[in-house]
């Protein structure tokens, strides 16, 4: 691991929440991940990034997964309001829009 000389502590936190770095003696120490960050391009880092913030932050993860499924319901839906749908069904669908928000 390489080592790292730390003061400022909500980094380290960070660091060490998303598994790119743990602290021992003082030292900060990147984990291998940590050493494949910092080698990483742009587009790599967010890559790796994300995936690190999904597996180690169950709430970003859980806000993830319902931003995904309400793009999907998003997608589905738009066709049948373009197909002329009746007032009742587009009540339908606000009804279930709002009764999903509720589920969090």
């Amino acid at each position: 691991m390489a080592l790292i000389s730390t003061n400022c502590s909500p980094t380290t936190e960070t660091l060490q929440l998303l598994r790119f770095a743990d602290l021992a003696e003082g030292d900060l120490r990147l984990t291998a991940d940590g050493i494949l960050f910092a080698g990483l391009g742009v587009d790599e880092r967010k890559a790796l990034f994300a995936r690190h913030l999904a597996t180690y932050v169950p709430l970003a993860a859980h806000i993830k997964r319902i931003l995904d499924e309400d793009q999907i319901t998003c997608q589905r839906i738009r066709p049948i309001k373009q197909s002329g749908q009746s007032s009742t069904g587009r009540a339908t669908v606000s009804y279930f829009h709002m009764m999903k928000r509720q589920e969090f």
